[in-house]
């Protein structure tokens, strides 16, 4: 089968999809609605996952579930189950939980139906965008399709509120500003470090490095060509990686690198201050990754999203910005000045790099009052109640 046949293959089953979810929208209309019954569900993830694994854990931790009937979609309907005791459904059954629920949240993916007026329908997304998502990317699949098949969609301040609904072609109305609930991971007490094996003691520093992903895992993404031999920005070969290893034996310093979720990294060797952490490194030792963020002195990123919730903790930052322009150019910025927005050290090179680790190593901190600056742009609630305050502004009491 030729290529141009497949891609008409595959925009005919997205049709038939659509029309199918189209109906179940007029079929919502009349099914009546179980009041207490709560759906949670992630599409593409094994486990519930992001602000909905957040907010699911800490309503059964408070006593929701005694009251509702909490129900979890996830479309393998896996038996690898981190976190939570729930009994996952599969994506058909789950269809009819969607059609039968009062309230119903997800942060990946979406049935496509339009919710009820008696339902209650939020996607709380997978983070703050930097990145171009729905309509305000080059998809043209995007351009002629709803993507608002929800009561609200979430946005953690007034500054994204008019962005989000112009990216899910929305009113605003439908946008309201309250905060991610995975944020409220970042308040834990729970000693995640010592769940994966490091001892804080033994460094003066802790450093997290968080990419975006260049080339995802299944091959379907490529935001941009990987880098040789290790896929990371900056630090392209593993001999880049054992000189910056050196640099962090002589300061007393740990590096850990957490890999995301799509992306590749490819490893041939181990080093004694670098550490990488995968997904199934850390939820197979019962480790949120949010859990673990508010472990760490400094946070290394670069158009990831986890900067904007980071600025809750007030610590130091770093962007490798060496691929900024061709990132861009490929998959696109919501934000076109959006250096203007990363309040810390841009680092370009190694050299700048290693700055930033010797500033923090030394306790100066001369991005403190950019973040300041720049926080009410990313998050408007900074207090760890952002599950609390969601459920009380759906009227979901106790």
């Amino acid at each position: 089968m030729s290529y141009f046949s497949r891609l008409k293959d595959i925009s005919f089953i997205r049709k038939c999809l659509l029309f199918t979810t189209h109906f179940l929208g007029y079929l919502n209309r009349v099914i009546p609605k179980k009041e207490k019954q709560i759906l949670f569900y992630d599409s593409g993830r094994d486990f519930l996952d992001d602000n909905t694994e957040a907010l699911y854990s800490w309503m059964c931790m408070h006593g929701y579930d005694k009251r509702y009937k909490l129900v979890v979609c996830v479309p393998r309907e896996t038996t690898r189950l981190p976190f939570s005791h729930y009994e996952p459904i599969g994506a058909l059954k789950g269809i009819w939980a969607y059609l039968r629920s009062k309230y119903v949240f997800y942060s990946f993916g979406d049935f496509r139906i339009e919710p009820s007026k008696k339902q209650v329908v939020i996607n709380q997304w997978h983070g703050t965008p930097l990145k171009t998502i729905g309509k305000l990317t080059n998809y043209s699949v995007y351009a002629n399709e709803r993507l608002d098949c929800f009561t609200y969609v979430l946005s953690a301040s007034d500054f994204f509120k008019p962005i989000l609904a112009k990216a899910f072609g929305c009113d605003e109305s439908k946008v309201m500003v309250l905060g991610h609930t995975r944020i409220d991971y970042l308040f834990s007490t729970k000693e995640a470090l010592a769940c994966i094996g490091i001892e804080k003691g033994n460094y003066k520093k802790l450093f997290l490095w968080m990419p975006t992903f260049r080339t995802s895992n299944d091959g379907r993404f490529h935001d941009l060509g990987s880098g040789e031999n290790t896929s990371l920005p900056i630090a392209g070969t593993y001999a880049e990686l054992e000189l910056l290893n050196r640099f962090l034996i002589a300061r007393k310093a740990l590096l850990v690198v957490k890999v995301h979720p799509l992306a590749t990294f490819k490893s041939n060797k181990n080093f004694s201050n670098i550490l990488v952490l995968k997904n199934e490194d850390t939820i197979s030792r019962g480790v949120r990754l949010y859990e673990l963020v508010k472990e760490f002195d400094a946070l290394i990123t670069d158009y990831s999203s986890i900067f904007c919730d980071y600025l809750v903790l007030d610590r130091p930052m770093a962007f490798t910005l060496d691929d900024m322009e061709a990132y861009g150019h490929n998959r696109g910025f919501i934000l076109s000045d959006l250096t203007n927005y990363m309040p810390g050290h841009h680092v370009r090179t190694m050299d700048d790099f290693r700055a930033f680790i010797d500033d923090c190593i030394h306790d100066k901190d001369p991005y403190a009052a950019e973040r300041k600056r720049v926080l009410p742009f990313f998050c408007k609630y900074s207090d760890g109640n952002n599950c609390k305050r969601l459920l009380e502004k759906v009227h979901i009491t106790l």
